[in-house]
């Protein structure tokens, strides 16, 4: 039987992810750390063929939920939400929970 990562999945975790995660860790306020994150920027405008800002998150689905009803909306607007399952509904569990009207569907 092999690992398996459950946040995503059930996926396999193939033998070189998970040596990397047996890596030592880089601070996430060292050099190497903004460094790598720059790189990672870079590659992911190329791959999405953009040259406007890339913002990546480290944190969960909810933590990005959370960040966009935060910082893209403002208080007022309406948000229209469409549940098709769990995380939909926290999507909009998020946003009624910043204050946003709205009416789930």
């Amino acid at each position: 039987m092999h690992p398996h990562l459950f946040t995503p999945g059930p996926v396999e975790v193939p033998h070189s992810v998970r040596a990397a995660g047996a890596a030592p860790l880089i601070g996430h306020r060292s050099e190497a750390y903004f460094a790598l994150l720059e790189e990672i920027a870079a590659l992911l405008k190329k791959l999405l063929r953009t040259s406007q800002p890339v913002i990546t998150l480290p944190s969960s689905g909810t933590g990005a939920l959370e960040a966009l009803a935060a910082n893209l909306l403002a208080p007022g607007n309406a948000v229209i939400s469409f549940s098709c399952g769990a995380f939909g509904d926290r999507g909009t569990g998020r946003a009624l929970h910043s204050h946003f009207p709205g009416s789930p569907r």
